[in-house]
């Protein structure tokens, strides 16, 4: 999985395709289309406001496949001082069940939890400030889990 930002992808229209065939499942979906269709995000939302989406390349070949995202905005309709706005937050359905099968493996597996520790520690000496050289390097020992536990990302 990696971390990416909506506006450096080549091809937005995946993205917006994925929104469309999940919008049933949270009405919010529908006003952030509407932003990004539109190309006001940044007008309505503020020039430094990120859309930032987890992408689970590796789960079709290197096609962008949505598995969450988020937004950090500079303004919202809200009146308020705080910043960054979290204005969108999404987990696909797909991906709601893999996360506590995680978390209940690793409560009774000890030893996996030394694993997953060390390799988080590790990550995050190696990459302090690189999100998605964290999340790449621990996704070996994620997938190995995954696989333990019977989750097929296929």
């Amino acid at each position: 999985m990696i971390l990416k930002d909506y506006f450096s992808y080549d091809d937005k229209e995946s993205i917006l395709a994925q929104l469309q065939d999940i919008q049933a499942e949270w009405g919010a979906i529908s006003f952030l289309l509407s932003l990004l269709k539109d190309g006001t995000f940044h007008e309505k939302l503020g020039k430094g406001s990120l859309y930032l989406l987890l992408d689970d390349e590796n789960l079709t070949g290197r096609k962008s496949t949505l598995a969450s995202f988020a937004s950090f905005c500079d303004k919202d309709e809200i009146k308020t001082e705080l910043k960054p706005w979290i204005g969108f937050v999404f987990t696909s359905p797909s991906y709601r069940g893999r996360h506590l099968a995680f978390r209940d493996y690793l409560r009774t597996h000890p030893l996996a939890v030394e694993e997953y520790s060390r390799i988080k520690l590790e990550a995050a000496k190696l990459f302090p400030h690189d999100i998605g050289g964290y999340i790449n390097h621990k996704s070996p020992v994620i997938e190995k889990i995954y696989k333990e536990i019977g989750i097929d990302k296929k």
